[in-house]
């Protein structure tokens, strides 16, 4: 077999490879996405109702799914009109709001993910009936940064 020229060769992170198998790679990798997306839901449509204040997913299996929107990240303070120019992103496996930069997963959202890790502690408060300004009192006992605080060493204390 005939070594590559060094033309032929590109290098990846410390690997090399040769065009064939980047070309071959990248057919598989397609094939692999294609046969995922067969696999999963997506949406084929998404609209907005300003009388119930839900953006529902029409899905390709023949579901639907409806979402309020206060549960969405960043679209509370939205006017009904801006909410209702969702659209939905190619292959089906976003929504998105282009006027308010706002993009959500349908994959997220079928797993109740409505937004970032602090949007959805604001939710789990608000949900458990907590002022989700205030912290619970495991939180106040784990305190900031997410450990518990450390006990005086005894060369930090005055003797």
């Amino acid at each position: 077999m005939a070594k590559p020229k060094q033309d032929d060769v590109v290098d990846l992170g410390g690997t090399t490879y040769s065009q064939d198998e980047l070309r071959t790679m990248f057919r598989e990798a397609k094939r692999r996405g294609r046969e995922s997306l067969r696999r999963q839901p997506v949406a084929i449509a998404a609209s907005y109702d300003p009388r119930t204040r839900r953006v529902t997913l029409s899905l390709n299996n023949r579901t639907e799914f409806a979402i309020p929107v206060e549960l969405l990240q960043g679209l509370q303070a939205a006017t009904p009109a801006q909410l209702k120019e969702v659209v939905v992103m190619p292959v089906g496996t976003a929504i998105e709001w282009p006027q308010l930069d706002q993009q959500f997963s349908v994959s997220g959202l079928l797993a109740g993910v409505f937004g970032g890790k602090t949007w959805m502690r604001q939710l789990e408060r608000h949900r458990n009936g907590l002022a989700s300004t205030s912290a619970s009192k495991g939180e106040r006992l784990v305190g900031r940064g997410g450990r518990r605080p450390g006990k005086a060493k005894v060369s930090d204390s005055i003797c």
